[in-house]
């Protein structure tokens, strides 16, 4: 596995995406460029640069991988897959990403997960809910990996108010599976849930996050007392944004110029 070779239909993506100029930026026009190609190729493509840099930092991370050599491919592949991916080897390509290590994570995506995996999921996994709500049960995945996993919930139910009511269980199942299996779930990653269903203001869920507070387990550190958790549950102050899930492509790369720019 680590000696995998890419067999690319475009190399040249390849190359674009690992310059060190274009590490977390792409212009407007390369992104263009890169979309011009068949849809299908470039999924393959993409696909195969996940799918290597998992495979280079399977067991640790390479040597290689230094302040002068770094590329960005792999956070670019990301971005661009939501663009021409699908719900399943897509799909499947960065979940896979997302189970690896933290050291793997902070190295290729650093601090920039809630920007890179939420929209990037949501275009993939929008009708893949029951393989999402698989992976935040999984054990040994980071809980700052699973977490990325809520807030796309959540803009579901947002943009796609006919599809409430399953947003709403679907955020009933994780509780109940929060509660009953409190070992494996994690106290930060439930704070972190309850945090997302403040965005939600899903009030239905009130008697799920009784039972969950009562186990002691949430760290209200992250989403506060369970007072103000039901409180903040129905001012729609906390109502979730829009905007706090960027989609547009072009618009996400924009961000991150921003970002580096002012560091």
């Amino acid at each position: 596995m680590k000696n995998m070779e890419m067999n690319l239909n475009n190399p040249w993506v390849y190359e674009e995406l690992a310059k060190p100029e274009n590490n977390t930026f792409l212009t407007d026009e390369l992104i263009d460029r890169i979309l011009d190609l068949s849809h299908d190729d470039l999924r393959q493509d993409l696909e195969q640069i996940i799918r290597y840099h998992i495979c280079l930092g399977c067991d640790d991370i390479p040597d290689e991988y230094d302040s002068e050599t770094f590329d960005g491919s792999l956070f670019n592949a990301l971005m661009q897959i939501a663009e021409v991916g699908t719900p399943d080897s897509s799909l499947d390509a960065v979940l896979d990403v997302m189970r690896q290590s933290s050291e793997f994570l902070l190295c290729h995506i650093c601090d920039c997960g809630h920007h890179v995996f939420p929209p990037t999921l949501y275009k993939l996994g929008q009708h893949s809910l029951d393989r999402l709500l698989a992976f935040v049960k999984e054990e040994g995945v980071d809980i700052y990996a699973k977490c990325e996993v809520f807030p796309v919930v959540v803009q579901i139910g947002l943009r796609q108010p006919e599809r409430h009511e399953e947003v709403i269980e679907w955020f009933r199942q994780v509780l109940r599976f929060a509660t009953n299996e409190c070992e494996a779930f994690d106290s930060e990653l439930a704070g972190l849930l309850v945090c997302d269903i403040i965005d939600l203001q899903a009030t239905e869920l009130k008697p799920e996050l009784d039972a969950l507070f009562e186990t002691g387990f949430v760290c209200e550190g992250i989403c506060g007392s369970y007072a103000s958790v039901i409180r903040d549950l129905s001012d729609l102050r906390h109502l979730g944004r829009l905007e706090d899930c960027i989609l547009d492509i072009h618009k996400r790369f924009e961000v991150f110029q921003e970002r580096f720019e002012d560091e």
